[in-house]
């Protein structure tokens, strides 16, 4: 019998999907029908894994050999010669997957000519696809989404992923530019955009006259219902005798603020504790299990930490003792223990808010990951 384990750190395949299950019907109801989604949530919700490894993979079984995914990841990006080569090298890749039959590779290949395609050969036989560009980025851009289109054209089944689209919104021009190569070229194909920073999306989606404006369904991936999560983590936990009842795991999901890479991290650490008897796990257990959890990447969060200015820094331990969550950055109390000025405040929120350290939902801030808070709670005490 395969033992089922909680997944973290990877991308997740749908027998260890936790859930989501109206967003992934609804998901697949709009690409078949050709449309424009934008799905949003926080990091570590768990997006990518079901659009890529659900979501698409789905997909990709209904359609006929040859259909094309062009999955492009767009974390950090700041430059449009960076965006470029990420198109380039996600174009080139999906172009290998799709028309992997050696016929049929060259014949597609003769179709993409004016993006200067080069074949090389690697050491271990295989071929390596490069796109050779011209110098000007917003051409190029242009270029590769006007094959994309003549694909289509040709017959060739599309979807398109675009991830962590938010961090376009740092490139002058670049959200104008893919809005229009989008309408001009894949209008009638289906395109899903990713992304985790609510506050930049909706300078991207939502304020009037924005690039990308009316654009799509909008689609938000809140948290797992308690329930729901508890017959998850219990399916993972009965291998070791072990399972939690309802108070339990509402303890253990709301500890970690219902992250679901958190919660999985601190279920799995449940498995390795001493137990007198394999029965309930108590809330002690889970108290336990992360005090445990955070012993065990103390060294990785430390050195997360150490790339922090003083005052951010500081932000974070006010945050953390504050709760872990905080409306009132500017008051007082915040005030006085961060040692910062108004103004301090305000730059350090917006930067580490920019950075998905910390989330803001409506007036309320809190950390993107939880496990950091109860880090600084232990070791700043």
């Amino acid at each position: 019998m395969t033992v089922k384990a909680f997944r973290f750190d990877a991308l997740v395949d749908e027998p260890d999907f936790c859930n989501y299950h109206d967003e992934r019907q609804r998901l697949l109801q709009s690409i078949a029908k050709g449309r424009k989604v934008l799905l949003f949530g926080r990091r570590n919700f768990g997006k990518t894994s079901l659009v890529r490894n659900v979501v698409a993979n789905k997909w990709m079984a209904t359609q006929k050999k040859g259909a094309f995914l062009l999955y492009v990841d767009f974390y950090g990006v700041r430059t449009m010669s960076g965006l470029v080569s990420r198109l380039s090298a996600a174009f080139a890749d999906s172009f290998q997957r799709a028309f992997s039959a050696k016929s049929l590779f060259q014949t597609m290949l003769d179709s993409i000519k004016r993006l200067r395609p080069r074949v090389e050969m690697e050491p271990n036989g295989q071929l390596s696809l490069t796109l050779g560009l011209g110098e000007s980025a917003g051409r190029n851009l242009t270029s590769i989404f006007q094959e994309l289109g003549a694909l289509h054209k040709r017959g060739v089944p599309l979807l398109v992923v675009l991830d962590e689209f938010q961090d376009v919104h740092y490139i002058d021009e670049a959200e104008g530019l893919i809005r229009g190569v989008l309408e001009s070229h894949l209008g009638n194909v289906a395109t899903v955009i990713l992304g985790s920073k609510k506050h930049l999306l909706s300078q991207m989606f939502t304020v009037p006259h924005a690039p990308f404006a009316n654009w799509g369904e909008h689609l938000e991936m809140s948290y797992i219902p308690y329930e729901e999560y508890t017959s998850y983590a219990n399916e993972r936990l009965a291998h070791a005798n072990l399972r939690l009842d309802d108070a339990s795991s509402r303890y253990l999901q709301d500890l970690v603020g219902r992250v679901p890479e958190a919660m999985n991290r601190l279920a799995d650490s449940l498995i390795a504790l001493d137990y007198a008897t394999k029965e309930n796990v108590t809330i002690q257990k889970v108290d336990e299990a992360l005090r445990t959890l955070i012993s065990r990447r103390s060294s990785a969060i430390e050195e997360y930490l150490s790339h922090f200015t003083g005052a951010e820094e500081q932000f974070l331990i006010t945050l953390a003792f504050a709760g872990g969550s905080a409306t009132q950055l500017t008051g007082k109390d915040f005030i006085a223990k961060s040692g910062l000025s108004i103004a301090g405040l305000r730059k350090v929120a917006h930067k580490l808010e920019d950075h998905a350290v910390i989330y803001r939902e409506g007036k309320m801030y809190t950390f993107a990951d939880p496990l950091i808070m109860h880090h600084i709670l232990k070791y700043r005490a």
